[in-house]
C-alpha cells in the first residue's frame, strides 16, 4: 500500500493537534482557547474532553 506523503504529514499533524488539546483540556483551559490553539473543531474538542472525563 502507497501512502501519499501529504496524507501523512496531515495525519501526523491531526495526531500532533490532539494531543496538544488533551494536554490543554487536562490542564483546564477551557474548550474555547483549546480550539484556538489547536485547531481543531469544537466537535473534535469536546470529544476528546468527554474521552478524559471517561476515564
Amino acid at each position: 500500500m502507497v501512502l501519499d506523503k501529504d496524507y501523512i504529514f496531515y495525519d501526523a499533524q491531526d495526531k500532533k493537534a490532539r494531543e496538544v488539546a488533551k494536554d490543554l483540556l487536562v490542564e483546564g483551559d477551557s474548550v474555547e482557547k483549546v480550539v484556538r490553539i489547536s485547531k481543531l473543531s469544537e466537535a473534535d474538542v469536546l470529544a476528546i474532553k468527554a474521552e478524559i472525563e471517561k476515564q
